[in-house]
């Protein structure tokens, strides 16, 4: 009765589980009789008590079914984070939320408003995250997301181009003061229109604080849920847990790359700060610190004939004040065209560089500058 007070849902529904109840009393399923051949086994009392027995164990299982049930729909979902965008390739996207209780979730997308198409995430939980494959090239899609009773406003989202179509990115870092200038940038960034956006790292001040997290994700939303996100680990996002939960591209050490168009993006991470466990520690050395995984990656990507462009993404930069920071052969050697950086909190864009040398033919750094806290910069005679 307690339970069936609260419940917001049709009459129908509840006379479902009720009826639900019903057919396991009169005919129980093989899990339910293998139940009834174990207690028979562990049990010296007759055939006829034993039964007696299953057929209480029955009814008691069946009141908590439908009693979870019940409590399942005892409040409507609400949002907290997304629909978001991310892991966008030319023929498929990730598609992630995150509500206030547990719910199953689907969403509903088409190349019109009239959708056609879903992917669910059956679980109950509440964060969520489907994969839609199988999608057309360089084409935008309609889609809105249901989770329980919740349902999101529509929105749309345009897969990758193929190579030689024009695009645009737009690139900040930085955001950790989460104030009024983070949100001037994301609305300037979202009126351009991108095809997808980077944030370089330091995305809050302090990685464990899920009311940071939080706020970031409100301020970013309108971006979110109509643009793919692609983030650069800083060092004040802590040790990554958060962005591993919400993005499945960090969860190999925080490294990966992608294609767009005839560009090749790498992200790196290569600082150690606030990561505790010596294993994932012997691998950031072992993978990032002597630049292996780099090596490889960019290797792979000149040698592929689409690839027109290689932009490198870090949070610290390998150039600083005219100081050069562990700068990798291997940007020379593939002919790495821009390395995108944050953390500084000013802007900086040096010339094309080889060997630390002037080159037209080399690298171009830049500092992105910051999304929401400005730095002061003493300037002396000598620089």
């Amino acid at each position: 009765e307690t339970a069936t007070e609260s419940v917001k849902v049709a009459p129908a529904q509840v006379q479902g589980v009720l009826d639900g109840m019903g057919s396991l009393l009169t005919d129980p399923t093989p899990e339910f009789r293998r139940l009834g051949a174990r207690s028979a086994r562990t049990t010296s009392l007759d055939t006829e008590t034993t039964s007696s027995m299953n057929c209480r164990n029955i009814r008691y299982i069946a009141f908590g079914v439908a009693l979870a049930v019940l409590s399942s729909h005892s409040r409507a979902a609400t949002f907290v984070k997304g629909p978001f965008l991310h892991n966008v390739t030319r023929t498929s996207i990730r598609i992630s939320w995150e509500t206030d209780v547990p719910t199953s979730g689907s969403i509903d997308y088409g190349t019109n408003t009239d959708y056609g198409s879903q992917g669910l995430s059956l679980e109950g939980k509440k964060h969520h995250e489907v994969l839609l494959k199988g999608l057309r090239t360089d084409t935008v899609y309609h889609y809105k997301v249901t989770a329980g009773d919740a349902v999101s406003d529509g929105a749309s989202f345009r897969t990758a181009v193929k190579a030689g179509t024009p695009f645009k990115f737009t690139v900040y870092g930085d955001t950790q003061a989460l104030n009024a200038y983070h949100k001037k940038v994301v609305a300037t960034s979202h009126r351009l229109k991108p095809d997808f956006y980077i944030v370089l790292g330091d995305l809050v001040s302090e990685g464990d604080a899920e009311d940071q997290w939080q706020k970031w994700f409100d301020t970013e939303q309108i971006q979110l849920r109509t643009t793919p996100f692609f983030p650069v680990k800083g060092n004040h996002d802590g040790t990554g847990e958060v962005l591993q939960t919400y993005f499945p591209m960090m969860r190999q050490w925080f490294n990966y790359s992608f294609q767009y168009g005839n560009a090749h993006f790498v992200n790196v991470t290569v600082h150690r700060r606030g990561i505790t466990d010596p294993e994932l520690n012997d691998k950031l050395r072992n993978e990032i610190a002597t630049h292996a995984w780099l090596e490889a990656d960019l290797a792979a990507a000149r040698a592929n004939p689409e690839i027109d462009w290689i932009f490198v993404m870090r949070h610290q930069p390998y150039l600083e004040s005219r100081q050069f920071q562990s700068w990798p052969e291997a940007f020379d050697k593939y002919h790495v065209d821009i390395v995108l950086s944050g953390d500084k909190h000013y802007y900086l864009r040096s010339v094309p560089l080889r060997q630390g040398k002037a080159d037209p033919d080399g690298t171009v750094c830049i500092i992105s500058g910051t999304a929401s806290k400005h730095a002061t910069i003493k300037i002396t005679d000598q620089e």
